[in-house]
């Protein structure tokens, strides 16, 4: 059976001895879930932060009010700053953000 892509990027991190550290909104954890299901993902995961509220993603990872008020919560650049932020607050190696638009509505 294929490798997920979960499996994927932690063999990668794994072979080449770095870390990972994740910020999330629209997910709500579930990429970070996804990792720690995986025997080993201490190896490779520092930590994440769901940060669904513009305030948490403000305070806890550092973006910039001005950056989510020009361009929006849903957009690559806050993402960008997202993963910034969760690399800088638990110092791993890489770092990935989810944003976008949650729910039926």
């Amino acid at each position: 059976m294929p490798a997920t892509w979960t499996e994927r990027v932690f063999e990668r991190l794994a072979q080449s001895g770095r870390t990972l550290a994740l910020a999330e909104s629209c997910t709500g954890g579930l990429v970070s879930a996804q990792i720690t299901s995986i025997a080993g993902a201490s190896k490779i995961f520092k930590g994440g932060l769901v940060t669904y509220a513009n305030a948490a993603k403000i305070q806890l990872l550092k973006v910039p009010k001005e950056l989510l008020e020009k361009k929006g919560p849903v957009s690559a650049e806050v993402a960008i700053a997202m993963a910034g932020g969760a690399k800088k607050r638990f110092g791993s190696d890489v770092a990935a953000a989810v944003t976008g638009l949650a729910g039926p509505g």
